[in-house]
Order: C-alpha cells, then sequence, then structure tokens
C-alpha cells in the first residue's frame, strides 16, 4: 500500500507546514504526482513476531 502526506499543519501553527509545487496534480485513475510517499508496511523485526504466526 501507498500512502502520501499532501498536507501537514500542526494544530498551533496557521501554515501548512508541507510545500506542494504547482506542478503537483490528481486525478482521478492517475497517479498522483506531489506529497510525500510513505510506504506501508515497513519492514523488520516486528515486536510481536511475523505476521501469520
Amino acid at each position: 500500500m501507498l500512502v502520501r502526506f499532501l498536507s501537514f499543519k500542526p494544530v498551533n501553527q496557521t501554515e501548512d507546514f508541507m510545500f506542494i509545487s504547482g506542478n503537483a496534480y490528481f486525478a482521478e485513475g492517475k497517479a498522483s504526482k506531489g506529497g510525500v510517499p510513505i510506504c506501508w508496511p515497513w519492514f523488520g523485526a516486528a515486536p510481536n513476531g511475523q505476521e501469520g504466526d
């Protein structure tokens, strides 16, 4: 699964913390351009063992 953060504004701030380029685009059925990609799940040692145990 891939998630993209497009905006982040802390409660105590008035401006968005992230910058999105004017070249970013978002269209239904198309891959988005812009934001910060986050890969989930993260890989490595899991505190409760491997999935499916």
